[in-house]
């Protein structure tokens, strides 16, 4: 063999292998939503309707009122941290998108004190909605985790 022909059958299989071993991250959003579910017979919170019907399903509480809204825009695979009411902070991991699926790795937490450490499985469009720590005696927290593809 030539070293021509080694330099180009070098070359095809590096040229091959490029877009398996440079794979371009892309972006997508994550919608974060922090509520606060207590018995204060309240109702729900007028920026929580589309959420209304799952939460009471879910939760079995009188009133929901939304606390803090964020939309993240994150690469894939890729983190972010961000800070919520109430001083915590929720760190999203993303995984590569398995199938329709965005597998997020979720940690939450106030300081140095975790208050939940997740995997959620998140589908386009469909909410996660997942129970937190209490809130100083004034009811609850909940996150609504949905992916915006």
């Amino acid at each position: 063999m030539t070293i021509r022909t080694l330099l180009t059958t070098l070359a095809l299989t590096l040229f091959c292998l490029t877009p398996c071993i440079a794979q371009a991250q892309e972006r997508t959003k994550v919608e974060v939503i922090l509520v606060m579910a207590s018995n204060s017979n309240e109702g729900v919170d007028p920026q929580l309707k589309p959420y209304a019907e799952t939460l009471q399903r879910l939760f079995r509480f009188s009133t929901y009122q939304q606390k803090d809204r964020k939309i993240l825009s994150i690469e894939v695979p890729g983190g972010m941290t961000t800070n919520l009411f109430g001083g915590t902070s929720l760190q999203l991991g993303l995984q590569p998108i398995a199938g329709s699926k965005l597998p997020v790795n979720l940690d939450w937490r106030r300081g140095q004190q975790k208050l939940l450490t997740t995997l959620v499985r998140l589908n386009p469009g469909t909410p996660a909605v997942i129970g937190g720590p209490q809130a100083e005696n004034t009811g609850t927290y909940l996150l609504i985790v949905r992916w915006q593809k």
